[in-house]
């Protein structure tokens, strides 16, 4: 759409297109990604009001914008009231919801999800561990612990330990340690 932060402007095409009758959901979508969160619902109104079918991708804009503010039970909710019957949640659905609980400094919340979606079945991937792991080592003081912990339980739950991994810790040890002088 090349609009990039003008939010007013896709606004207007948004209406535009609903008056020309050729608004979908990849309308609704883009319009999204301007918009601020406390704005999802509103959006949300429009689509249901004009009976636009909506997909995974429309839900996950909606989610991410949410995400983006750390409004977690706003996430929750939207996943009740909008991802049932066709649309349902899935992986990314779930990574952004970690994304938001770090975000929103709850890690422990984060780490029980992913655990939960295990528990069904759900495979997890070592960019959502990596996202957990330095929401606690960016903690003050840093939890290196259950970073190690989840990083150590990685290969029990399927997925390798990788670099980006690794730096996480690297960077939750630098945190704890003052800087050491430099040999002469």
């Amino acid at each position: 759409y090349g609009i990039v932060g003008r939010g007013a402007d896709a606004s207007r095409m948004v209406t535009a297109a609903e008056e020309d009758g050729v608004a979908d959901s990849r309308a609704y979508s883009a319009l999204l990604r301007f918009i601020t969160p406390d704005e999802v619902e509103h959006v949300m109104a429009r689509v249901l009001h004009r009976r636009v079918p909506y997909d995974s991708h429309l839900c996950h804009a909606a989610l991410a914008t949410l995400s983006s503010a750390a409004r977690v039970e706003d996430m929750e909710r939207f996943v009740r009231t909008y991802m049932t019957g066709s649309v349902q949640p899935d992986q990314r659905t779930y990574a952004l919801m970690t994304k938001a609980h770090c975000a929103a400094g709850r890690p422990e919340a984060a780490e029980a999800q992913l655990l939960a979606l295990m528990a069904r079945g759900q495979t997890i991937d070592a960019v959502a561990l990596c996202t957990v792991m330095n929401a606690y080592v960016s903690r003050q003081p840093p939890n290196i612990a259950a970073a190690l912990a989840l990083m150590e339980g990685a290969e029990a739950r399927g997925v390798r330990p990788d670099t980006a991994m690794y730096n996480t810790l690297i960077k939750g040890y630098a945190a704890t340690r003052p800087p050491q002088p430099e040999a002469a």
